[in-house]
C-alpha cells in the first residue's frame, strides 16, 4: 500500500513538471518562476535538525488584464495557459481580489522535512521531535494594491505527510550526494496524513509618504488553518535600499508559507534591498511535532508562542536570456517550538538560512 501510494505521490509531481515544462505558456501569461530553498547548511552551526529541509518551485500567471488577448475560438481549444489563467480569474471573483491592481495566480510543488537532532540514531527518540515530511501542491492568488501599498495572499495546499511525502528518499539522496550522514529513523515518522492547509497574509506599507525614499516600514499578519498546522502570526519589517512610494511589501518564506509572488510590481526588486524582520506566531496545532508515530507519540509538546528573526537581502543578478533576475539570501533564528523533558529550552533556537533564484518573464 505505501509502495502504491509513493507512485501516486511521484506520479503527481511529474504530471506537474510535464504540464510547466512541456505545454510552455503564452508569454503574455506566464510573469516568471521562483525557486525557493530553505536549509539548515545556510545557517550558523549548519546543524542537521527540526525543520532541516525545504523546497518550493513555483510559476505565477497575470489576472484578468491581459485575458482579452487569448480567448480561444470556437474552432480551437484554449492553450493551458489560458485555462491556467481563467481558473485564476474564476477564483478570484469569488473572494476579495476583484478590482485589486496588480493581481496574480501562483501554482507551487514543495515538499518539508523535518528530523530530530540525532539523524544516526536508528532507535526511537519519544523525547524529540519525529521525523517528519510534508509533499504538497499548492495555489495562490495574491494583490498589491499600489494606491495604499498593500499586499495580500491567499493560498491553498493539498498533500500529503508521511512516507508517500517521500521524505526518507529525498534527505538519504541528498547526504549520500554530499557524503553526509545517511538518516535512520524515517521508519519512526508521523504516520500517513492528508494535507489540506488554507493560509493568508495581508502586509502594509506605514509611513511612504513621511519616510527617505531609502527607508521602509511595514506591519503584517498572516494565519494558517489546516489538517497539518494551524497558527497566526504577527510581523513587523524594516528595508533599506532603492524603495519608494509605490514600493510592494516584503515578506520572506517560513517553512513554504507566506510566499511573496509579485511579479506585476517588479520594479520593488530591482534594485538591493537590506531586511530585517521580527515574526511572533501563536501555535494552536502542529502535526510534525505531536502526531503519531509507530512508537506512540513523542513525550513532548508544542510551544503556545514562537518568536522568529530574519534578516537578509534581495539583490538584482544579470539579465539571463533577456529576462530580469534577482536572488534573495535570509537568516532565520526561531524560539523553542516545542518543550521536552530531555531538552534545555535555550538548546532548542533554531537557524536556518533560505536561498530565492527568481525570474521575472514580463
Amino acid at each position: 500500500m505505501i509502495r502504491r501510494i509513493r507512485c501516486i505521490a511521484a506520479a503527481l509531481l511529474a504530471s506537474s513538471l510535464h504540464t510547466v515544462v512541456f505545454a510552455a505558456p503564452e508569454p503574455g501569461d506566464l510573469q516568471g518562476f521562483q525557486w525557493n530553498w530553505e536549509n539548515d547548511l545556510w545557517a550558523r552551526g549548519r546543524t542537521d535538525r527540526w525543520y532541516t529541509n525545504g523546497m518550493r518551485y513555483t510559476w505565477t500567471y497575470a489576472l484578468s488584464d491581459a485575458q482579452s488577448e487569448t480567448t480561444p475560438t470556437s474552432a480551437s481549444p484554449a492553450p493551458i495557459s489560458s485555462r491556467i489563467r481563467k481558473f485564476g480569474d474564476d477564483v478570484a471573483a469569488l473572494g476579495p481580489y476583484p478590482g485589486r491592481q496588480s493581481s496574480t495566480v501562483g501554482y507551487a510543488i514543495g515538499q518539508n522535512l523535518y528530523t530530530p537532532r540525532h539523524i544516526g540514531d536508528p532507535d526511537p527518540q519519544p523525547m524529540d521531535r519525529p521525523y517528519g515530511a510534508f509533499l504538497y501542491f499548492s495555489t495562490t492568488l495574491s494583490a498589491f494594491g499600489e494606491d495604499d501599498g498593500s499586499f495580500r495572499a491567499t493560498d491553498l495546499k493539498l498533500g500529503v505527510a508521511g512516507p508517500a511525502a517521500l521524505g526518507d528518499e529525498t534527505q538519504s539522496l541528498v547526504h549520500r550526494a554530499i557524503n553526509n550522514d545517511v538518516p535512520q529513523g524515517w521508519k519512526y515518522q508521523v504516520k500517513a496524513r492528508p494535507g489540506i492547509e488554507l493560509s493568508h497574509l495581508r502586509l502594509y506599507r506605514l509611513g511612504a509618504q513621511t519616510l527617505p525614499d531609502w527607508l521602509g516600514t511595514q506591519v503584517g499578519w498572516g494565519a494558517v488553518v489546516g489538517s497539518l498546522r494551524t497558527y497566526a502570526s504577527l510581523q513587523g519589517t524594516i528595508f533599506i535600499g532603492a524603495v519608494n512610494n509605490n514600493s510592494a511589501p516584503l515578506s520572506i518564506a517560513n517553512e513554504g508559507d507566506f510566499v511573496v509572488q509579485d511579479y506585476r510590481n517588479v520594479n520593488t526588486y530591482r534594485h538591493p534591498l537590506l531586511f530585517v524582520s521580527t515574526t511572533i506566531t501563536g501555535v494552536a496545532y502542529n502535526y510534525f511535532i505531536t502526531g503519531a508515530t509507530p512508537y506512540g507519540r513523542s513525550e513532548i509538546s508544542h510551544m503556545p508562542w514562537v518568536g522568529a528573526l530574519q534578516w537578509g537581502f534581495s539583490i538584482p543578478l544579470p539579465r539571463f536570456l533577456g529576462y530580469a533576475t534577482r536572488m534573495a539570501y535570509a537568516q532565520t533564528a526561531r524560539t523553542a517550538e516545542f518543550k521536552s523533558p530531555g531538552l534545555d529550552r535555550r538548546e532548542a533556537v533554531q537557524r536556518w538560512g533560505m536561498l530565492s533564484l527568481n525570474v521575472d518573464l514580463d
